[in-house]
């Protein structure tokens, strides 16, 4: 998976956590290359989610949340 350089360590981290917690949370699922998304590009409002296209979210992620919630 790509990570901005400056988050990578942090993602080591949430996904360890992650991993700890499998159990509690329903469905996980990662972001797959080529396509790469940072929270912070994320706004839910009554159930829709929209998604900002930026130097850390580019448009390929829409491709790969499509996949998450097809199935």
């Amino acid at each position: 998976m790509l990570h901005a350089p400056e988050r990578r360590a942090g993602w080591e981290k949430t996904a360890a956590a992650f991993e700890l917690l499998r159990g509690i949370f329903r469905t996980v699922r990662e972001i797959k290359a080529p396509g790469t998304l940072d929270g912070g590009d994320v706004c839910e409002v009554d159930g829709d989610f929209f998604i900002g296209i930026s130097g850390r979210t580019n448009a390929e992620v829409r491709a790969n949340l499509r996949r998450c919630y097809e199935n």
